[in-house]
């Protein structure tokens, strides 16, 4: 996916059939993939870790587990389809088949996508995740894709860690393993590196993104202000920018699905999102 979206940002590949169908494998093979994922957690989760945690089928503690594991794996694959298949919402008056007119011309608060040459409305970033970007009408399902992927992820280290300890570290230290149920968990006595392989890098992302969504602010505004003073002077204004009540934050009415507030926000604001550079004024979320 990701060498098909560079390949998508070069002029060469104009919008039409041929982009259009190389978006349409990058969502198909991210759906499935991630889809794959949840799904093989999910049973090594269920055929080796759930025995072991709780070894009496039916229980309170069997049945909260397994609940709780099925109720992750399939809420971080259904938002994930959703976040791809929504459209982000696109200004169609000034999508661009090249880069030849100003990127960023369109309603406040839209960008111009370099990979998948349109303006998307209240756009934060384009997703490598998704194959798409993340505007208006996606990131609610994007939001919810990021919050379950976290904590199914730190339910997943979590629930490792008693296989680790008991079954593990005393074939290690070269002990005699006292519990019988540790033959129940074979291979799956290293569940956590999987888990910790995807519980490591989504952390950072998740706090990230949480964090540009209680300072109402996007990707693509980061960006644009790095690009313009530079890094440390967009942590500097990401940092001391003060939260708002939910009401005034464009970010959470986008993720509530209020989107007549969010383009109410957007009305009142406008003269708030713009930013002098040397060069010329852009428009900055």
């Amino acid at each position: 996916p990701l060498v098909i979206d560079l390949l998508r940002s070069f002029a060469f590949f104009k919008r039409g059939s041929g982009t259009r169908a190389s978006a349409a494998t990058v969502s198909v093979f991210l759906i499935a993939a991630v889809s794959s994922i949840c799904a093989i957690g999910l049973a090594l989760f269920w055929e080796h870790l759930l025995p072991f945690l709780c070894p009496e089928p039916r229980s309170v503690e069997w049945i909260a587990l397994a609940g709780a594991g099925m109720y992750l794996a399939i809420a971080t694959s259904v938002s994930h389809i959703a976040c791809v298949l929504v459209s982000p919402g696109e200004a169609a008056a000034t999508t661009k088949d090249d880069d030849s007119a100003r990127p960023f011309a369109g309603p406040v608060g839209s960008e111009y996508c370099k990979v998948c040459r349109r303006t998307v409305l209240d756009m934060d970033h384009h997703c490598l995740f998704t194959g798409r970007c993340i505007g208006r009408y996606n990131k609610r399902f994007f939001i919810l894709f990021i919050l379950h992927l976290w904590v199914g992820a730190t339910f997943a280290v979590l629930t490792s860690i008693p296989a680790l300890r008991t079954c593990l570290l005393p074939l290690l230290r070269s002990e005699r393993l006292v519990s019988a149920t540790c033959r129940v968990v074979r291979s799956a006595r290293m569940a956590i590196i999987p888990a910790l392989m995807v519980w490591i890098p989504i952390t950072p992302l998740a706090v990230w993104h949480f964090g540009l969504l209680l300072a109402d602010r996007t990707t693509a505004h980061f960006v644009r202000t790095a690009n313009a003073f530079g890094v440390r002077s967009a942590f500097m204004e990401l940092a001391s920018t003060r939260w708002k009540p939910a009401r005034d934050n464009l970010a959470w009415q986008l993720v509530k699905g209020d989107f007549k507030r969010a383009r109410d926000l957007d009305s009142d604001v406008a003269a708030d999102r713009h930013c002098r550079h040397a060069e010329g004024m852009f428009i900055v979320r």
